[in-house]
């Protein structure tokens, strides 16, 4: 067999040794807390914890007070917590002209799966709702109403052990605040219920809640040593499976996609050169 076949056949077979690799997006740490791997940021999994925690007596907020309140929390000797952000639809600026496809920022399904922005990650309470906990806008992408919609579910499976987990207090407020400002008077707000699944200017001076929300993983846990492993003993550039050393943490996952990447690439050529 030659070298060439040999490096061929190690792709196919690090291709058929992966075929269940999945980048799930949410961790419970404990002690309340969420981290999203794809986005890399930590959630309160409690949405309400500005009321739960007795800092407020229902946890809805104007906008300056939400700022105030999260920008002064101390969660477990955790602090420098913000509220959810955002960025333009169309990586440039912002668009305030109204649609259902998620095409621009003042719109319905932004980040939805079946939508013009499609798992669009510059919107943290959008990917929440539509990606991470898969519930659906009142209307479709094509403006008709969409059977189903609300916030429904708040579910999700932890990456960390396959179980089913939850946020809790999601619902009881139409709306999130996002810490944008569009104007001294008008700020982005993400609706949950009235309008659920739409992300919408509002008047700062407008009662909704507060989801606190902090850059990186706040709690991960201490990473082991890396395993010592002997030199494969392949020939022709083959690689040998024994030394793959995958780990199920969000930081080995860029270089897992890029061995999976790699080897789906092989796949293809040697299928090309097949038919050729």
């Amino acid at each position: 067999m030659s070298k060439r076949r040999d490096s061929w056949s190690a792709a196919i077979l690090l291709t058929a040794a992966l075929p269940c690799l999945s980048y799930a997006a949410l961790y419970d740490r404990g002690n309340g807390l969420i981290y999203d791997s794809v986005l890399n940021i930590t959630w309160l999994q409690d949405a309400q914890y500005a009321q739960t925690s007795g800092y407020d007596g229902d946890g809805i907020f104007n906008w300056n007070d939400a700022e105030t309140w999260v920008n002064q929390l101390n969660y477990m000797g955790v602090t420098g917590w913000r509220l959810p952000t955002l960025t333009p639809v169309n990586g440039t600026s912002f668009n305030s002209n109204f649609t259902y496809d998620g095409s621009t920022d003042y719109s319905y399904n932004i980040s939805y799966p079946g939508g013009a922005s499609a798992g669009f990650t510059g919107n943290e309470l959008a990917y929440m709702y539509f990606v991470n906990l898969r519930d659906l806008a009142l209307a479709k992408p094509d403006g008709t109403v969409q059977p189903g919609a609300g916030l429904t579910n708040v579910s999700f499976v932890d990456a960390a052990t396959g179980k089913m987990d939850s946020f809790i207090n999601v619902p009881g407020t139409e709306g999130y605040w996002t810490s944008y400002l569009t104007s001294t008077i008008y700020t982005f707000l993400f609706q949950m219920e009235t309008h659920p699944g739409f992300n919408d200017v509002a008047n700062k001076s407008a009662l909704e809640g507060a989801w606190a929300v902090h850059d990186g993983d706040v709690a991960a846990p201490s990473s082991p040593p890396p395993p010592k492993h002997g030199r494969g003993h392949g020939r022709g550039g083959n690689l040998m499976l024994t030394e793959l050393q995958l780990d199920a943490s969000p930081a080995s996952e860029p270089a897992a996609f890029a061995l999976l990447s790699i080897a789906c690439a092989g796949l293809g050529l040697a299928k090309r050169r097949r038919i050729s």
